[in-house]
């Protein structure tokens, strides 16, 4: 049926057409309402909360960077209330955009990331103009603070060093690279579980599958972005791409250096530095004049070449997975996978489910608990204090 002009409309209806006096026959006025849809769960806006909503906020700085600062909140779950860290995004001369973008991806990666050796990301939140991640609390100081209290013992170290690996090697198994990896990024828990900390710098080298099912590797264009000291010499070049997982195995290897023998192996790894130079050329003589020696065993020429670097080095099977780890040329450069499966790593007693890679790949199934083999907090009147 065709449809009826209006006025018919009406009069069909019973309205009359007729208009009262003083008021115009024109249009009606439209109602100009402000709406505000409400936000799609898909949109970055709706993982940002207001802070204060859900946390008590405090004064007490737990860290500083040049990241921004952690400081203590705190939040009534169930009656009982609960100490958080929440990592302050210092806004640098940047867009809101920018600024709001880089705390979005450092939540995501942070949030998706289940491991007992990895810090728990509870939320994304704003306190007035500022972006901040909020954490499980490891009030302990980092394990470059602990480190300067000189009462980690070797075994303490062994076991650190490893839950590092064992981290790392979880996120590789999910596309995900540190890329930052040092001492300042590493704290205990309250339960002496080492956690890493910040994926500000992380990059995901993962790519999607293609039309045969093949996952790929990206390659990245070198950039000094982290702590010179860490960067393996791909990097510190400045020259071609590079593979983020091997940026992560150098680092792992410069941290544990550090770790067992409190000083850098060098200042950076380049050709600037006599340091490395001299341990790249003991290297290079290795591989020219000897190419086929093996790198492992007793029959390995490396201890007896690399013996002014490796010095301080407390046993040799660490100085054999260390060397294999900083080699200088990246594509003969171990994996975090192969590094897990080293004998000498393999024997370390470790605070974590011992269940071989499958847990560093997967993480641990909610519900595990961390067994207590060791104590690696520090005695109390050495603890961290808080700052006003």
């Amino acid at each position: 049926m065709a449809p009826q002009p209006l006025l018919g409309q009406m009069k069909r209806l019973g309205c009359s057409d007729h208009t009262p006096s003083g008021i115009s026959a024109g249009p009606a006025p439209r109602l100009r309402l402000k709406i505000r849809p409400p936000t799609p769960k898909t949109s970055p806006e709706y993982k940002i909360r207001k802070l204060r909503k859900e946390f008590r906020i405090t004064k007490a700085t737990l860290r500083d960077g040049s990241y921004g600062s952690v400081k203590a909140v705190y939040r009534d779950e169930k009656g009982k209330i609960v100490k958080y860290a929440a990592k302050f995004f210092t806004r640098h001369e940047e867009l809101e955009s920018v600024y709001k973008d880089r705390a979005l991806k450092e939540f995501d990666i942070a949030r998706g990331l289940n491991h007992p050796n990895i810090i728990e990301t509870v939320s994304l939140c704003k306190h007035r103009s500022q972006l901040c991640l909020v954490m499980e609390c490891c009030e302990h100081g980092d394990l470059f603070d602990l480190l300067e209290m000189n009462y980690l013992r070797l075994e303490d170290k062994k076991c650190l060093f490893k839950q590092m690996l064992r981290g790392i090697a979880y996120m590789h198994g999910r596309g995900i690279a540190h890329h930052d990896i040092k001492l300042d990024n590493m704290v205990l828990s309250r339960d002496s579980a080492l956690k890493i900390i910040d994926f500000g710098l992380s990059k995901e080298f993962m790519l999607p599958p293609n039309d045969k099912g093949e996952r790929l590797i990206r390659s990245f264009p070198p950039s000094l972005t982290g702590t010179q000291a860490y960067f393996p010499p791909e990097i510190a070049k400045l020259s071609g791409v590079y593979d983020a997982r091997h940026v992560d195995i150098w680092a792992c290897a410069v941290t544990g250096f550090v770790l067992f023998t409190g000083s850098h192996p060098w200042e950076m790894a380049d050709e600037g530095d006599e340091d490395y130079c001299y341990y790249e050329e003991i290297w290079r003589f290795l591989l020219e004049e000897i190419p086929y020696a093996p790198l492992t065993g007793d029959n390995s020429p490396l201890p007896r070449l690399f013996k002014h670097f490796l010095e301080n080095i407390p046993e040799e099977g660490l100085a054999s997975l260390l060397l294999r780890m900083l080699h200088p040329f990246p594509e003969q450069r171990i994996t975090i996978f192969e590094a897990l499966e080293d004998p000498w790593l393999r024997d370390i007693e470790c605070c974590i489910p011992e269940s071989g890679l499958l847990s560093s790949i997967r993480g641990v199934e909610s519900g595990d608990s961390i067994p207590r083999r060791h104590d690696h907090l520090p005695p109390r009147d050495k603890h961290v204090p808080e700052s006003d």
